[in-house]
């Protein structure tokens, strides 16, 4: 009663405590109605109540007493479906471990797409090279030199050499005497395939880097389903 006069003031607290009445006496079992007959009594002795009012709401406070039980079974039965929901709400581990899941996912797909995009054009370079090696002659002395060169000669003693490291190194050399350039297709030819073999060098690297990803992203979508770290 003092709870309620304290919300809600003393007039409306004085109409609601039969309504809590009655549905504290059917959870308890309690006789409501001697109850709420000791409450007239001294509600109204003291003046403070009107019992004329007081008895037209007897009967629905009868009913809120007899309703009473199976509002709480509803109560009960309320608070067991959220407490099975929360059970197969997922944790915050698990919430992080499919959130983990779902990125490496996402990355996998995008670097095996990545992966397919290098390889192509790799495999379209390959042509090129292998329709101008022909034009050149492969030299390298085996004891001193690292390296090998793609030789070709043009006109008046020009000789033009690629080394094969794929660095896009191109020597040009007429009568002996290294040049920065000539007009001469020779030039030409060997200035394209150091092109193309520098460009296949560098595919081949991110080729390799992204087969590195793509197995690394494989292994760890694999570990996790593995150890079950996520819900199927």
């Amino acid at each position: 009663m003092v709870i309620l006069w304290m919300l809600y003031g003393y007039p409306t607290a004085h109409m609601l405590y039969p309504v809590v009445l009655s549905y504290n006496s059917g959870c308890k079992g309690t006789d409501f109605s001697g109850n709420m007959q000791i409450f007239e009594e001294k509600t109204c002795k003291k003046g403070r109540g009107n019992k004329q009012i007081m008895r037209k709401n007897l009967h629905i406070c009868k009913i809120l007493t007899n309703f009473a039980p199976r509002m709480r079974k509803c109560v009960l039965i309320l608070i067991a479906v959220l407490v099975m929901a929360g059970c197969n709400k997922p944790s915050a581990v698990e919430q992080y471990r499919a959130e983990k899941h779902a990125q490496d996912s996402a990355a996998l797909v995008d670097q095996e797409r990545t992966l397919a995009y290098y390889q192509a054009q790799w495999e379209a370079l390959i042509p090129q090279v292998d329709s101008l090696l022909p034009l050149f002659r492969y030299e390298k002395n085996e004891k001193y030199q690292d390296n090998g060169f793609y030789v070709a000669t043009g006109k008046n003693g020009l000789r033009v050499m690629v080394r094969d490291d794929g660095e896009g190194t191109v020597l040009i050399y007429r009568n002996g005497k290294r040049i920065e350039n000539a007009d001469d297709e020779a030039v030409d030819r060997a200035r394209h395939l150091a092109i193309v073999m520098a460009d296949i060098k560098e595919l081949e690297r991110r080729i390799q880097r992204s087969s590195l990803e793509v197995q690394k992203y494989q292994k760890r979508l694999q570990k996790s389903t593995n150890n079950g770290e996520v819900r199927k």
